[in-house]
């Protein structure tokens, strides 16, 4: 009860509140007691504040009214994970602010821009995407409650109001706004020519790097990792496996990530308390090899949440980041050194080690969430998805940036429904290369072609497109699709970045296609989630059928479909099975029934 008096002394101070000694279960008593509540408020908040605890595997007096521990187990897990749906959890959240809010322990929500200044105002109206304006709008208050214009604003003064939003702002986007709000701000006085004074922001750190840069390290180490960069180039037409004639060439993301693993088990060493001067070469590096893997082991178990680190005392941690470094130092080691005899033999062994077994068939999460996804209402709901936000986007405004965004989603939804693609193929889709219009007069788009050069098995992929699809692609480039591009009108990819001449990322397109469909049908659905799907679509129509799926997926063996899909069309054979037992039984009702009068018919005998 002392923390319940603490709360109404500071419910009288008008400033925000950062840290306060009370539980749920406080809140709760205080909620019931309050005569400024309404009935349903007493009613509703405690209930949604008890089922908070429980989805915390908490009582309501174990859960501390702290935004920041909230926000760091509220949103580990999404909706469906917890048991509820989208709007049930929204709902559980707004019941959170307003309890946390009713105690000082968050701000409140204010809408419009009403008290800012001309110059915040103009910075506002620069802003083309609707949740970057929110962001901004946030910070435009807390700049104008301390009288700071745009042109004074400094990375200091956005530390201290990303500090603020963290600690008293309930979200789960709490931890990645910083960066947002900045590459909006940034983007806003580039391109505003009355804002080009104004200061670029940068947002902190969410963690310290270990890693440190090449240059802290000795020439002879800086010499030797330019030489391996260069050798490993795909411009030089060489093999980062010898003996191999230069057939196999790496690709610039594996130089990069190649090269980053070195960055990362130097780093390792200098953790281990190796004096960076001491590491002159690769040979110092491969020499320490096990120390190192041993450094990341650790790393990855400490990594894990406690409920899933094993309790063996020699736990077992294959794959990952462990796997790539790993094979880096197989690669350093034996064919870019030349090692041979018992240090190749070692480094061998320790890649062999930390490879993951190969797993036959879909994990049991993707499985599970692909059972969800294949009941009929929920299937029913996704294939109608793109056409449903194709009619809510003829009644729109058509410069609205937020109804543009829902319109490219639901394009990259329906490409993928009808052709299921990798998101690599999928965010490099260029209308100038990849879509084609071989119909007579080349009104729409016919057929999407991608050279097998960039596809992963580099098999080509010849697909037509369906007249409802070429229909929502033709309205998503004529209409909706500048919006997207912004500034930049010279884009060619399918799925432009805004005010960029670069294709969307496949990060931002998957998490917009995962938003949207957690938003509209409740579902947890990541974009490879739909190659699975459109593999169930066939084998549940034709079971049995995996070349034609092989196909369409673009495996480069019929074993993988096999393995992979097996299984998934268990409930259709059982269907094609009891059909054939209902006609037996059919059959056998007949010849039964003939025989009882004392006649077989002929086609029976």
């Amino acid at each position: 009860m002392n923390a319940i008096s603490q709360t109404m002394a500071a419910l009288r101070q008008p400033e925000i509140i950062t840290r306060l000694d009370l539980t749920f279960a406080d809140l709760i008593t205080l909620i019931e007691a309050s005569d400024t509540l309404t009935r349903d408020e007493r009613r509703i908040w405690p209930s949604d504040l008890r089922t908070t605890a429980t989805m915390l595997g908490l009582s309501p007096a174990g859960v501390q009214c702290d935004v920041i521990s909230l926000n760091q187990n509220l949103f580990r897990k999404t909706c469906t994970d917890f048991g509820k749906s989208y709007d049930r959890f929204r709902n559980i959240k707004l019941s959170i602010r307003k309890a946390l809010a009713l105690v000082g322990l968050q701000q409140p929500r204010i809408c419009g821009e009403a008290g800012l200044s001309p110059a915040w105002i103009k910075v506002l109206d620069a802003a083309l995407v609707v949740p970057q304006r929110a962001g901004l709008r946030r910070m435009a208050r807390f700049c104008a409650i301390r009288l700071i214009e745009p042109d004074q604003l400094t990375n200091p003064v956005f530390v201290d109001f990303l500090e603020e939003e963290t600690i008293t702002r309930l979200d789960a986007k709490a931890t990645r706004r910083g960066s947002t709000i900045a590459r909006a701000w940034n983007r806003i006085i580039a391109s505003s020519p009355d804002l080009q004074g104004c200061q670029r922001l940068q947002a902190p750190r969410q963690r310290e790097p270990y890693t440190l840069p090449i240059t802290d390290f000795p020439d002879s180490l800086q010499t030797e990792h330019a030489a391996y960069v260069e050798w490993m180039s795909p411009s030089q037409g060489k093999s980062h496996f010898k003996g191999r004639n230069g057939k196999r060439r790496a690709r610039p993301a594996t130089v990069k990530t190649r090269s980053f693993s070195i960055l990362q088990m130097l780093g390792a060493l200098v953790q281990l308390g190796h004096d960076p001067a001491a590491i002159t070469s690769f040979d110092y590096v491969v020499a320490h090899g096990s120390d190192i893997l041993d450094f990341f082991e650790a790393r990855a178990i400490a990594r894990l949440p406690p409920k899933l680190r094993p309790d063996e005392e020699d736990p077992e941690i294959v794959g990952g980041q462990l796997a790539v470094i790993a094979q880096t130092l197989f690669i350093i080691g034996v064919h870019f050194l030349g090692l041979a005899g018992e240090q190749a033999d070692e480094l061998r062994r320790m890649c062999k080690l930390t490879r993951p077994r190969r797993k036959v068939g879909l994990t049991g999460k993707v499985r599970e969430r692909l059972m969800q996804l294949i009941q009929p209402y929920n299937r029913s709901r996704l294939l109608l998805l793109p056409e449903g936000i194709e009619q809510e986007a003829r009644s729109a405004d058509p410069a609205d940036a937020k109804m543009a965004h829902r319109f490219m989603i639901a394009v990259a939804i329906e490409v993928l429904l009808v052709c299921p693609l990798r998101m690599k193929n999928l965010t490099g889709l260029r209308l100038d290369r990849h879509l084609k219009r071989l119909a007579p007069g080349g009104r729409s788009v016919t057929h999407i072609v991608i050279e097998g050069t960039e596809t992963k098995n580099h098999d080509a992929v010849e697909w037509p497109v369906p007249p409802a699809t070429a229909k929502l692609l033709e309205t998503w480039c004529r209409v909706w699709r500048p919006v997207m591009e912004g500034s930049s009108k010279a884009n060619p990819y399918l799925f432009p970045a805004l005010d960029k001449e670069v294709a969307k990322s496949q990060n931002a397109l998957a998490e917009g296609i995962k938003g949207l469909i957690r938003r509209e049908l409740d579902l947890v659905v990541h974009p490879h989630l739909l190659r699975h799907f459109a593999a169930w679509r066939h084998l549940n129509r034709y079971p049995g059928q995996y070349e034609i799926v092989r196909c369409a997926l673009g495996h480069r063996s019929i074993e993988t479909t096999i393995g992979t899909y097996c299984g998934l069309e268990a409930e259709s054979a059982a269907r094609h099975f009891n059909g054939g037992l209902e006609l037996d039984r059919t059959d056998a009702r007949l010849l039964v029934r003939s025989r009882t009068v004392g006649k077989t018919p002929k086609n029976r005998r």
